[in-house]
């Protein structure tokens, strides 16, 4: 998984380079890019979904800590499974709606870089694809702390 912490560090930088470009050109030279903010968009979109999946591989979900610790060990294993079946039925019904948006999209241009629209919705399933492959994961480990 070094790949992913990679390209969100690459994406970030880029993100961040093209965003200043920019400003630099808007406010000093009075030109501004016409595609410099939705590269960034796209971009970020991508980071926070990739990002996702990293959190869930962690498993720095949020929750309430100080109560999740008071409880036994064996309810919270239980509660850990009900929330990852949560969870993966949200996955579920976002890679699918996810991989029906490129597919519908296909043929579609963005305004200004004028990629098909299937490059950006494509950060949707493919966040979903990881972040259910990492929450398999957490389903097997959390399977091996109940025996």
């Amino acid at each position: 998984m070094v790949l992913i912490p990679g390209s969100l560090l690459n994406s970030v930088t880029v993100s961040s380079f093209v965003i200043v470009l920019q400003i630099v050109l808007r406010y000093i030279f009075s030109f501004s890019l016409p595609w410099a903010e939705e590269l960034s968009r796209y971009l970020v979109i991508y980071v926070a979904l990739l990002a996702a999946s990293l959190v869930l591989r962690e498993d720095s979900n949020p929750r309430i800590e100080f109560i999740y610790e008071l409880l036994p060990r064996k309810l919270r294993i239980w509660l850990n499974f009900f929330f990852y079946a949560l969870i993966l039925t949200f996955l579920i019904v976002l890679t699918y709606e996810g991989f029906h948006a490129v597919f519908s999209s296909i043929n579609d241009y963005t305004p200004a870089l004028q990629i098909r629209w299937a490059i950006p919705y494509f950060a949707i399933p493919l966040g979903g694809l990881l972040m259910i492959f990492q929450l398999y994961h957490l389903i097997r480990k959390n399977l091996e702390n109940l025996k």
